[in-house]
C-alpha cells in the first residue's frame, strides 16, 4: 500500500484506558512520529465496525495531518478481514489507528479513541459516523464555533443524500420518552420536551470533554449522546446547533438490514432497552413510571421504523422487542449478554 511502518503500543489489561472503564487490551497504532508532531487543531474521530468502505469514500477530502487536522480511527472488532482492511487504509492515509480486540461499542469506543486523541493536544475534536460526509470549510466552521465558547457541545445540520432533513435540532419529550425534531408538528402545546444532539457529527472542546468524563458505557449503541447532552446541560454547557454548518450523512448506513428500509436487530434491541435504561437514570417517581409503563408503545413505534414488511419476513424484529423489552426491565446494561 506504500504506507509507513506502523508503531504498536499495547496497553496493559489492567491500565484504564478511559474514564470510566477498563479493558482488555487495545492496540494503539501511531503512523507519525510524536517526537516531531505538528500543532493540531482539530482531531477528527471515527469509530469503525465493518465500515471500512464508508470511511475511504467519505474522509478521502479531508485536511491532512501537515495541515493540523489529525485522523484517529477506533476499530471496534467485527472480522480479521476488516481489520487488515482498515489497518491497510490507516496506513495509505497516514491516520492513526486505535484497535481493540473486541466490539466496545460506540460510547466506549469514542471515549477510546479521545483518550487518544487527548495525548496529540488538540484544539477541538469533532466526532463523525462512518457514513456521514464534511468538507474542510465545515469541519473549520466547527471547530471555530467551539473556539468560541469551550464550554458548549457544536452539533450542524445533518441531511441525508437526497437532502431530507436527518438532524435539524432535536427534542426528548419527557412525558412519553420519545424523540422528534426541534419543529416538529408532533410537538404538543403542553408538552415538556429537552433538548439534545446526536453524536453523528458532534464538536467539542478537550476542556468540555474532560470535565463531563466521556460518554457512558451503559448504552453500548443508541441513547449515549442524549445522555451526553442532558450531563452537559447538567453541568453548565450549551448545546449549540449550527443550521449553516452542513453534513450529509446516509441515516442506519451501517445499521440497515441488507440496504432496506428495515433496520438491523442491534438497531432495535438497543434503541427499545436504552430508552429504558435513561429513565432509570434520568427520572424518579412517577415520571421514571410512567415512562416504563409506555415502553411496549413507545418500542412498537421503534419496531415500525422499520415499516410493516418486515414483521412477515423476519423474526428479528420480534426478537429484538422481546429482549429489549425483558432487558430494559432488569435494568440490563452495557453490550447484550
Amino acid at each position: 500500500m506504500g504506507g509507513k511502518p506502523c508503531k504498536t503500543i499495547m496497553i496493559l489489561p489492567t491500565e484504564s484506558i478511559s474514564s470510566n472503564v477498563t479493558h482488555d487490551s487495545v492496540n494503539i497504532v501511531r503512523l507519525q512520529d510524536m517526537s516531531k508532531k505538528k500543532s493540531i487543531w482539530c482531531v477528527v474521530l471515527v469509530v469503525n465496525y465493518g465500515s471500512h468502505e464508508l470511511i475511504a469514500r467519505n474522509f478521502s477530502t479531508l485536511p491532512r495531518r501537515e495541515d493540523g487536522v489529525a485522523m484517529v480511527v477506533v476499530d471496534n472488532l467485527s472480522t480479521e478481514a476488516e481489520r487488515r482492511e482498515i489497518r491497510a487504509l490507516c496506513e495509505e492515509r497516514g491516520w492513526d489507528l486505535v484497535t481493540s480486540g473486541i466490539n466496545l461499542g460506540f460510547g466506549t469506543g469514542v471515549n477510546v479513541g479521545v483518550d487518544y486523541a487527548l495525548d496529540l493536544d488538540p484544539e477541538t475534536i469533532v466526532l463523525l459516523n462512518p457514513d456521514a460526509v464534511i468538507d474542510a470549510s465545515g469541519l473549520r466552521q466547527l471547530a471555530d464555533a467551539v473556539r468560541e465558547d469551550e464550554q458548549r457541545l457544536v452539533c450542524p445540520r445533518i441531511e441525508d443524500t437526497a437532502g431530507k432533513v436527518f438532524f435539524a435540532g432535536a427534542l426528548l419529550d419527557m412525558q412519553t420518552g420519545g424523540t422528534l425534531g426541534a419543529s416538529s408538528p408532533k410537538r404538543r402545546a403542553d408538552g415538556v420536551y429537552r433538548e439534545w444532539l446526536t453524536g453523528a457529527c458532534l464538536a467539542f472542546a478537550p476542556s468540555l470533554w474532560r470535565k463531563l468524563g466521556g460518554f457512558s458505557d451503559d448504552y453500548f449503541l443508541y441513547w449515549e449522546d442524549v445522555d451526553f447532552s442532558f450531563r452537559a446541560v447538567h453541568a453548565g454547557a450549551e448545546l449549540h446547533y449550527a443550521p449553516h454548518i452542513l453534513v450529509v450523512h446516509d441515516e442506519g448506513g451501517t445499521q440497515q438490514a441488507g440496504g432496506q428500509r428495515a433496520k438491523s436487530e442491534v438497531y432495535y434491541y438497543y434503541n427499545i432497552r436504552n430508552r429504558m435504561l435513561f429513565a432509570r437514570t434520568w427520572l424518579t417517581g412517577a415520571e421514571q413510571s410512567r415512562w416504563i409503563r409506555g415502553s411496549l408503545r413507545a418500542s412498537w413505534d421503534v419496531i415500525l421504523r422499520g415499516g410493516r414488511r418486515q414483521l412477515l419476513g423476519s423474526l428479528a424484529p420480534w426478537r429484538a422487542l422481546v429482549r429489549g423489552l425483558y432487558d430494559g426491565l432488569q435494568d440490563v446494561r452495557g453490550p447484550k449478554r
